[in-house]
């Protein structure tokens, strides 16, 4: 009977320890499960966050994108300008010029006309003094000549 105690208490013992190592087996296979699920979920929200990550790569690269097209409008058109506001300097700078020239002209024509009014001015002044000195001399000549008839008149 001791036997069979013995025999039976080591038949327990081994159902026990094989419970035992059934439910360690048992506990390792649900960590092992649970970090096999927490390992996934780690490895999704990586996932997730480098998508999230390529997707605001890709707004900025695209925002970069619209800025340097943007910046390189901007500068054909400042350029444009320049030379547009090059373009009209020359324009106003030749039309000031002409506009000179012109004034020129017409001070010199306007000059030349004042010059020949004061010429013809002078001439006839002259031509009329000349013209008082000959009516003057004709007028004391003709006095003398009656002078000299009354004189013959009266001596005769």
């Amino acid at each position: 009977m001791r036997d069979v105690l013995h025999e039976t208490a080591q038949i327990e013992e081994r159902r026990t320890q094989a419970e035992q190592e059934r439910l360690q087996a048992q506990a390792q296979s649900d960590r092992d499960r649970i970090e096999a699920a927490a390992r996934a979920e780690r490895d999704r929200q990586q996932l997730e966050e480098r998508r999230i990550q390529a997707e605001r790569d890709r707004q900025q690269a695209e925002r970069d994108a619209d800025r340097e097209r943007l910046q390189a409008l901007i500068d054909v058109d400042r350029q444009r300008l320049e030379i547009l506001t090059a373009s009209e300097r020359e324009r106003v700078a030749a039309a000031t010029a002409a506009a000179t020239a012109a004034a020129a002209a017409d001070k010199q024509r306007l000059d030349a006309i004042i010059a020949a009014g004061r010429d013809r001015a002078a001439t006839a002044i002259a031509s009329s003094a000349a013209n008082v000195d000959c009516v003057r001399a004709a007028a004391i000549l003709e006095a003398e000549q009656r002078f000299d008839l009354e004189r013959q008149r009266v001596s005769e």
